[in-house]
């Protein structure tokens, strides 16, 4: 998703989250995580809140955790993996309004993208035949 950024809060005391983060590019997204350039302060297995930020849309905020991180470059950035936690209507869930916004963008920007590739793929088909 172009422009699209990340914040994001670890666990605090009794489930809650500290401030959030600065900004960081998002480098990927699904109903089930996500990716982003990060500190590389957090640690695999940590729980965090993130905070989605897609431009012309509100801030979501999911509640995730860290599967995976790449050392990245000499600033201490790293490339992190999150898993959203399950969504659902207890406590320590994500809303399952957030899920259906998920969706949404899904649809959004993976049929575009499609349909850009599918224009791309056309031009050349018809350039080599």
């Amino acid at each position: 998703i172009p422009d699209a950024h990340v914040r994001y809060a670890r666990a605090w005391l009794f489930g809650s989250f500290k401030t959030l983060s600065d900004l960081f590019p998002m480098l990927s997204l699904s109903k089930g995580g996500l990716a982003f350039m990060g500190k590389n302060k957090l640690k695999v297995k940590e729980r965090i809140l993130t905070q989605l930020i897609v431009p012309e849309e509100n801030p979501m905020n999911l509640i995730a955790q860290v599967v995976w991180k790449e050392k990245g470059n000499s600033n201490g950035g790293s490339a992190i993996g999150v898993q959203f936690m399950p969504f659902g209507d207890r406590r320590g869930m994500n809303s399952k309004e957030s899920l259906d916004a998920l969706r949404r963008l899904d649809e959004q920007y993976v049929e575009k993208e499609k349909k850009n590739n599918d224009v791309a793929l056309g031009k050349i088909w018809e350039h080599l035949f």
